[in-house]
């Protein structure tokens, strides 16, 4: 557990080995990334070739710098899998070989998870309106991160793109707002609902030309 406990003061360490050597997290989710910090003292025995392996069989090959900074890897393609084992292959020094710490990363909507403040041009938000999560809506002509709250018997929406959500400054007139009239008030964490809502399915939907913005745009990392 001194792998994944979120501290580089502790460490995974083998007894002797070099060659051989692995490590496994047991864990359900969709993996995209991975970073890797070698053990305090390169004599410590830090490790360079690397074989990374999932449940469903996939397996693939990394090199390890020799390096004790962070080191980030990307999957050639996401990986839903029950466990991660990274088996090493080779070494730099055979010692106690081991890593300071190992994170994986999920796969969270183009890497990253969007919250922000959705306020009405001229009207000081209100509690409702606070700390949105975006979620990403995906079409053939339309990908956008849509922001929504229920007020007055409609659902008030905006979407952007992770491009101008990057920016992290108040959105105007390159954002879509919306406002979807119904009686029924939905979770609006619900992507397949919101995303059909935002598309005008099934409800009235009405543009309300840029009324509502973004602002204090926020993004976290997907780690498990």
């Amino acid at each position: 557990m001194k792998a994944f406990d979120g501290s580089t003061s502790t460490e995974w360490a083998t007894r002797g080995q070099g060659t051989g050597s692995w490590i496994k997290a047991n864990f359900l989710a969709t993996v995209t990334q991975f970073t890797y910090k070698q053990r305090g003292a390169r004599t410590s025995g830090w490790n360079r070739g690397i074989r990374v392996e999932f449940s469903n069989g996939y397996t693939q090959k990394f090199t390890l710098k020799d390096t004790s900074a962070v080191q980030t890897f990307t999957l050639s393609r996401p990986v839903s899998t029950a466990f991660v084992k990274i088996v090493v292959e080779d070494v730099y020094h055979k010692n106690n070989n081991g890593a300071a710490e190992i994170e994986f990363f999920r796969c969270c909507h183009h890497e990253a998870d969007y919250t922000a403040t959705m306020y009405e041009q001229g009207v000081t938000p209100g509690a409702s309106q606070l700390n949105l999560k975006a979620t990403y809506c995906a079409s053939n002509h339309n990908n956008k991160y849509v922001f929504a709250f229920y007020q007055g018997g409609k659902y008030k929406m905006v979407a952007t793109t992770a491009e101008k959500l990057k920016t992290n400054v108040a959105l105007n007139s390159d954002v879509h707002a919306r406002y979807v009239s119904t009686t029924t008030v939905i979770n609006i964490q619900d992507k397949t609902t919101l995303c059909r809502l935002w598309a005008g399915e099934s409800h009235r939907t009405t543009n309300v030309n840029d009324q509502y913005l973004l602002k204090d745009i926020k993004v976290s990392t997907c780690g498990l």
